[in-house]
C-alpha cells in the first residue's frame, strides 16, 4: 500500500521528489520504459512554471486535459489552480499508483488509456498540459491542431520545439512547423536539462506555449498536403503543389521550405476552392 501522507504539495525539493519517485517505482513494481518516454518530472521549477502558465490562461474555471499522469507530481499542483483535471495515463501500473496517491483530490479524473486515441473523443475541455513523449509528439500535435483546445502548455524535446519555432528558409522548418503555427500562436518557455527528470533522458527539454488562432481551419486533408509538400522541400513551390494537388499555380523561384505558413495556407485554400468550382462545373 502506498502511503498518501508521504506526498506533499506544493512541490517538494528535487531531492525529495527523486526519493519519492524511486520509492513509488519500487512499491508499484514499475519498470520505466524508455519507449514510452517514462521520465518522471522531479524539478520543482519545471512544475511551478507549468502550473503558473496554466493558471495564466484562466484554468481556475476550466477543464484541462493532462497527458501523462505519471506519479501525479504535476497533476496535484495543477488541480489546486484549475477547475477540473482529466489526466490520462497509458501505463496500468503507473495508473494504479497515481490513483492511490491522488484519491483525495476531488477535481481530478484519472483515465487509463492512450492520449492519442482518447483526446479526440474528450469533450468540453479548454487546455492541454503535459510532458509529451517523443513517440507521440507529432500525432498529438496533429490532433490538437484539429481539436478544441484553446491553449496548451507542453514540455517537449528541445529539438522538437526548435522545429516548431523555426522560420521559413531554415533547415529545421518543415510540415510540423507549418501545421502548429497555422493552428496556434507559439511561444517558448524555459529549457530544462536531463537532471530535471528521473530516470534522466539523454536530451534537453523545453516548454512550449500554444494559443489557438482564429480563422485557420486545420483538417486531415491539409495535413496530407503539408506532408506531400515537404517531402519535396527543396523543389520549386509551383511544381510541388502541382504534384500534390494537381493544380497549377503561378510559377515561382521560391522553394517549398522558403514559403511561410500563411502563404502555404493561402495556396491550399485557393487550390481547394478551384477544385470545388471545377467539380461543380463538371456536374452541371
Amino acid at each position: 500500500m502506498i502511503l498518501r501522507s508521504r506526498v506533499s504539495y506544493p512541490p517538494m525539493s528535487r531531492e525529495e521528489l527523486i526519493r519519492l519517485a524511486k520509492d513509488l517505482i519500487w512499491r508499484g513494481g514499475v519498470k520505466p520504459r524508455k519507449r514510452l518516454g517514462q521520465h518522471f518530472t522531479v524539478d520543482p521549477m519545471l512544475i511551478e512554471e507549468m502550473v503558473r502558465l496554466a493558471k495564466a490562461y484562466g484554468c481556475s474555471s476550466q477543464t484541462v486535459v493532462e497527458v501523462g499522469t505519471g506519479f501525479g507530481f504535476l497533476t496535484a499542483p495543477l488541480s489546486m489552480v484549475c477547475g477540473r483535471i482529466i489526466s490520462i495515463e497509458v501505463d496500468r501500473r503507473i495508473y494504479m499508483v497515481a490513483r492511490d496517491i491522488l484519491a483525495g483530490f476531488n477535481n481530478i479524473e484519472l483515465v487509463l488509456g492512450d492520449a492519442v486515441s482518447l483526446l479526440e473523443s474528450i469533450r468540453g475541455y479548454q487546455g492541454v498540459v503535459g510532458s509529451i513523449p517523443y513517440s507521440i509528439t507529432s500525432p498529438l500535435l496533429s490532433i490538437m491542431a484539429r481539436g478544441a483546445a484553446e491553449w496548451a502548455v507542453l514540455l517537449l524535446q528541445k529539438d522538437v520545439v526548435d522545429r516548431i519555432s523555426s522560420p521559413p528558409g531554415t533547415r529545421e522548418y518543415g510540415s510540423i512547423s507549418v501545421l502548429v503555427n497555422l493552428a496556434f500562436r507559439v511561444k517558448t518557455g524555459n529549457i530544462y536539462p536531463p537532471t530535471s527528470f528521473y530516470p534522466e533522458p539523454e536530451v534537453f527539454s523545453q516548454i512550449i506555449i500554444l494559443e489557438k488562432r482564429k480563422g485557420n481551419i486545420v483538417s486531415k486533408d491539409l495535413e496530407r498536403f503539408l506532408k506531400c509538400l515537404f517531402s519535396q522541400r527543396k523543389r520549386l513551390a509551383h511544381k510541388a503543389v502541382k504534384k500534390c494537388l494537381g493544380i497549377d499555380i503561378s510559377r515561382t523561384e521560391t522553394r517549398v521550405f522558403q514559403i511561410s505558413p500563411e502563404e502555404i495556407y493561402t495556396i491550399y485554400s485557393k487550390a481547394r476552392q478551384t477544385q470545388d468550382q471545377n467539380k461543380n462545373i463538371s456536374q452541371n
